[in-house]
């Protein structure tokens, strides 16, 4: 695992990427933005790709790092509010108008229920779901609609999580790795577009 990890950056930075940014960019191009700023004005501890990569790096090379834990973390402090307008504008996309507080909330609760009764369906009879998507257009069709309605939906849990305003420090990894980030936030989200242009995410 030590060897795979030095010999493939790019593996561990594509896998960074997919979790987080690529929904956060699909979502915002879809045009419908159900986070309003009021729920959006926590603490958004960002860190660019690259940054953790490099940290990762440190690690593996430095013998005082088994068997640590470490915080890294970017020098900058936005709120997600602040994230989510920059990633909309380097995406090139019209000014953000989210909806409002009821609306969100109303859709997060709308959507619960699909969202179960999918994955239930899934877990149970993913084969067979499998075989009627390849075989059915309007079967395809359908489960991209939902699965469009479900990603851009917000749950429950978003509006607590990019509410809190909790800042985590990386001093240990500063001292103990000498872990500096790079990147502010303005550059690494408009490589993050470039990265996810190259690759026909948005």
């Amino acid at each position: 695992m030590r060897k795979r990890r030095q010999n493939d950056p790019e593996g561990v930075r594509r896998n960074i990427l997919e979790v987080a940014t690529v929904e956060f960019a699909q979502r915002l191009s879809a045009g419908k933005w159900f986070l309003p700023d009021r729920y959006t004005q926590g603490i958004c501890n960002l860190v660019y790709v690259d940054d953790m990569v490099k940290a990762v790096m440190l690690s593996l090379e430095n013998e005082k790092a088994i068997g640590q834990t470490f915080i890294v973390n970017g020098e900058e402090r936005p709120t997600w509010n602040e994230y989510f307008h920059a990633l909309n504008d380097a995406l090139g996309l019209p000014p953000l108008n989210p909806a409002s507080a009821l609306r969100s909330r109303m859709k997060a609760g709308l959507m619960m229920p699909v969202r179960k009764t999918a994955k239930f369906i899934l877990k149970r009879f993913q084969p067979l779901v499998l075989r009627i998507y390849q075989r059915s257009n309007l079967a395809k069709t359908l489960m991209r609609h939902a699965e469009t309605a479900i990603k851009n939906s917000p749950t429950g849990a978003e509006f607590e999580l990019y509410s809190l305003r909790v800042s985590y420090e990386g001093q240990k990894a500063r001292e103990l790795l000498g872990y500096r980030p790079a990147f502010s936030m303005r550059d690494g989200v408009e490589l993050s577009v470039a990265w996810l242009r190259d690759h026909q995410y948005v």
